[in-house]
């Protein structure tokens, strides 16, 4: 690296004065190539020599993660219940070291005693199936005999992989996309996967495949059938999946089932577990007493069923401790519990007054939506999630809510108006008329490619764009640069043979240092556009912070690249000319100066115009297509979805999964779809 550094300044001094321009800018384009490519080659060393460091960022990510995940969940004032599981055998190839019960609290200890280390966690909905992973993964992460070389537990999400690719394709793809924030590059990720320093923790089997999907035919076969055949160097790669019962079942009906794991079941809540739960967590345990009583007085009755899972015993909470904001009086009475006779039916209950609650125990804006405002609008997002078969959803890809032809049109009339914009700023401060002309013709094809673009890409296709400045340093774009320059060259070199004097060196040497100096912008802007105009971001910022930056992405890096490339190009090659002039004598070095200066002007204006109209094909796809589908749905969604979308994470109904949203309880989800 040291060495390119010398050589780069070596041939820099060498070309200053030197008669031959050719020989000194092809001598400093070649030390700057070296340099490049000794940096990128010195970094990709760097992180390759200390594999242990990729392990412990990551450990340090999801330990951070899930700390905060198992805080939402478990709710005001950490109260949990100590749930506990039985094993269920499965009638052959069953991991050994499984013991026939245990509990939350050892639940690490017992995952650590299974050989292999695959285990299938089922249980019914809102029984804690979640919860019982992620203190799994805490459990692993702060154990003190803990190496910091031993593979992490990752939580993933099975809803969106396509078992048409590899299971460590989409492994790499989540850890990446989880954790880019915290620095796991795709690159990082795929060695941890491809290193066995991965444990996947793979959240919701049953939510692969819609209700009325045959089982035999649904994605979780085949997910079944790659994760059996996910390869370890000392046999079965450790696995830990969760599961509804009833859709677990099915699979196993069917032989179809993880191989070489311990399944296990989580128990309903015991009536005195549920007893402490409660006693823990309301205010006044008077008001509760006659249900307390009945819990007691009948273990296994229609109300001990209906509060025998954590989440229904923490809706019970939220629903009959919610108070009058003036008065501070409980606004309902817990001995309505006993008007239900069946479980489902109080769990109906329960779930029709959690939204009111949850609304007006918001931690900051309790106020700013009615209760039956947000029903309406997650009743929406809910149906929307269930006709896809998708558990999150991102704000640009609502698409299929208004239908895609629509988004699609409108889509494309939006970004006719942005290169109708940068059209008019460029007629507006071009003073020439044949310039104008020439201006007119060039936008009119960008905006059809544009508009022509906008119309032909899927909506669901067309992620949110980002700069990624640190992709110059790669040895492609230098050798994009490189390529385009010397091309430049070499067509500038055949142009002083065709037109020049016979046999003048000066006049060759010009015309390829002049072919070089109006190619070498464009090098630039390909490998700008080609290198950092990218959907894979190194930081996750959230689906307000990914908007926001796509728009950036059009309306400002477009403009300033096109007015980098277009003020390069006028200003080395007319303004070469210029300078000669002005230094044989042939004007005066003002005159000089003012025609630089105005075409500096013209070439910025023209640049910054012709940047907003390509910019509206390079980027910019996902906001536009988010304002479209606001503007189609008006009647559904809120104007402001992206506020309403953060309002509801805070109030504990959403949960933020990388650059998109999902429901944080699948029963509030599939309650509001079929409601």
């Amino acid at each position: 690296m040291l060495l390119a550094v010398v050589l780069t300044v070596v041939a820099l001094v060498k070309g200053v004065g030197s008669a031959d321009p050719i020989a000194s800018v092809l001598g400093a384009l070649s030390a700057l190539a070296a340099l490049l490519l000794s940096v990128h080659t010195f970094r990709r060393a760097e992180a390759a020599t200390d594999p242990s460091s990729r392990v412990k960022a990551l450990s340090r990510a999801v330990l951070a993660a899930e700390t905060r995940q198992r805080a939402q969940l478990v709710g005001a004032g950490a109260h949990r219940i100590d749930l506990s599981f039985i094993h269920l055998p499965a009638p052959a190839n069953n991991a050994a070291g499984a013991a026939p019960n245990g509990r939350l609290a050892d639940v690490a200890n017992y995952y650590r005693r299974l050989r292999p280390a695959r285990l299938v966690i089922t249980g019914e909905p809102g029984a804690g199936k979640t919860l019982l992973a992620i203190d799994l993964v805490l459990g692993l992460l702060t154990d003190p005999g803990r190496n910091p070389d031993d593979p992490v537990p990752v939580r993933c999400s099975l809803a969106g992989w396509d078992p048409a690719s590899s299971f460590q394709t989409f492994l790499t793809e989540q850890i990446h996309e989880q954790f880019r924030s915290q620095g796991i590059s795709h690159r990082d990720a795929q060695q941890l996967v491809d290193h066995h320093q991965v444990i996947p923790v793979l959240d919701g089997l049953d939510e692969m495949d819609r209700a009325a999907v045959p089982v035999a035919q649904g994605r979780a076969v085949r997910a079944l059938e790659q994760l059996n055949t996910y390869p370890a160097p000392t046999g079965s790669a450790p696995v830990i999946l969760t599961c509804r019962t009833e859709r677990y079942t099915a699979l196993a009906t069917l032989d179809v089932r993880l191989r070489e794991s311990a399944r296990i079941e989580i128990t309903h809540v015991p009536a005195a577990d549920s007893i402490a739960y409660l006693t823990a967590r309301i205010t006044d345990p008077d008001r509760w007493q006659p249900v307390l009583d009945a819990l007691r007085a009948s273990p296994t009755g229609p109300l001990a069923r209906a509060l025998g899972t954590p989440w229904s015993l923490n809706l019970a909470v939220a629903a009959y401790e919610e108070r009058d904001p003036d008065t501070l009086a409980h606004l309902r009475a817990p001995n309505r519990l006993h008007d239900f006779t069946t479980a489902g039916a109080l769990r109906t209950h329960l779930l029709s007054l959690y939204l009111p609650a949850a609304v007006r125990q918001h931690p900051t804006g309790p106020d700013r939506y009615r209760p039956e405002q947000v029903e309406r609008w997650l009743t929406v997002l809910a149906r929307h999630l269930t006709t896809t078969g998708r558990t999150d959803f991102v704000p640009h890809a609502f698409g299929e809510l208004t239908g895609l032809f629509r988004v699609r049109l409108l889509d494309a009339i939006l970004t006719m108006i942005a290169a109708v914009a940068g059209l008019g700023l460029i007629l507006l401060l071009t003073p020439a008329q044949a310039t104008k002309e020439i201006a007119l013709a060039s936008d009119l094809i960008v905006t059809a490619a544009v508009i022509g673009g906008a119309s032909r890409i899927a909506v669901q296709n067309s992620p949110p764009r980002d700069f990624r400045f640190a992709r110059l340093t790669t040895a492609r774009s230098f050798f994009v640069i490189l390529s385009v320059a010397l091309g430049g060259g070499m067509l500038g070199l055949l142009v002083a043979l065709a037109f020049g004097p016979p046999g003048d060196a000066p006049t060759l040497g010009v015309g390829a240092g002049i072919g070089i100096a109006v190619s070498l912008p464009f090098g630039l802007v390909h490998a700008l556009v080609g290198g950092t105009v990218t959907s894979d971001r190194r930081r996750t910022i959230g689906p307000r912070g990914v908007l926001r930056r796509d728009l950036a992405t059009q309306f400002v890096a477009g403009p300033a690249i096109g007015a980098l490339a277009v003020s390069m190009v006028g200003l080395l090659g007319q303004g070469w000319f210029t300078v000669r002039d002005a230094l044989d004598g042939s004007q005066s070095v003002d005159m000089a100066k003012d025609q630089i200066l105005g075409l500096l002007w013209i070439t910025l204006a023209y640049g910054a115009g012709f940047g907003l109209t390509t910019g509206s094909l390079l980027s910019g796809s996902a906001t536009r297509r988010y304002f479209a589908v606001l503007l189609l749905s008006r009647k559904l969604l809120p104007w402001k979805l992206i506020e309403f979308l953060e309002w509801a994470h805070e109030a504990g109904l959403l949960r933020m999964s990388g650059d998109s949203y999902q429901f944080r309880h699948k029963e509030l989800q599939d309650w509001l779809s079929h409601r």
